[in-house]
């Protein structure tokens, strides 16, 4: 799953409501800043000298359900190379990904090259790789807040899922 949306469209606090509910081993990543060594762990020798291991951490992707790459638009040609195993065939590195069931990405919208001045931009959101945005099953615009009816809005503030910070965490 992709979702598409403004800033404070709560992208990242529905997909970690979700992870939530679902009970999932869940990981979320920042896909701007990660180093490839943040989802695997640091390579090192293994015993026998004829491979690698991966010290792992409780933030590499072994033993994921869930990923949520966050701000994918935004991270580095190389990066999104690698991530397209992730996200298409639940592989890193060559190595299957057994746990991990849900690949979900979200982004701001690129900006147009046709858009009016005015418009908002997202400096930094780039489109995505076709070859990695066709890997997504589903692609999910969401409105902005002020795009939603006055009772749709009211219900999503009511919810605690609009804003910057994720509320998901606070409510247990």
């Amino acid at each position: 799953l992709l979702l598409i949306g403004p800033h404070g469209s709560a992208k990242s606090a529905l997909l970690e409501r979700v992870a939530h509910a679902l009970a999932l081993e869940h990981r979320h990543y920042n896909a701007s800043l990660v180093a490839f060594d943040d989802l695997l762990g640091f390579p090192v020798p293994n015993a026998a000298r004829d491979g690698l291991d991966y010290l792992r951490t409780p933030a590499t992707l072994w033993g994921a359900q869930s990923v949520f790459l966050d701000e994918i638009s935004r991270c580095r040609p190389d990066v999104q190379n690698k991530l397209f195993s992730i996200v298409h065939e639940k592989r890193v590195q060559g190595i299957a990904l057994t746990s991990l069931r849900y690949r979900w990405a979200a982004m701001n919208p690129p900006a147009s090259p046709d858009a009016p001045e005015e418009q908002d931009t997202y400096i930094g959101s780039l489109p995505l790789d076709p070859a990695l945005a066709d890997r997504f099953g589903f692609v999910l615009v969401l409105p902005a807040l002020d795009d939603l009816s006055p009772e749709a809005r009211r219900s999503v503030i009511r919810s605690g899922l609009c804003g910057s910070g994720d509320k998901s965490r606070d409510a247990g």
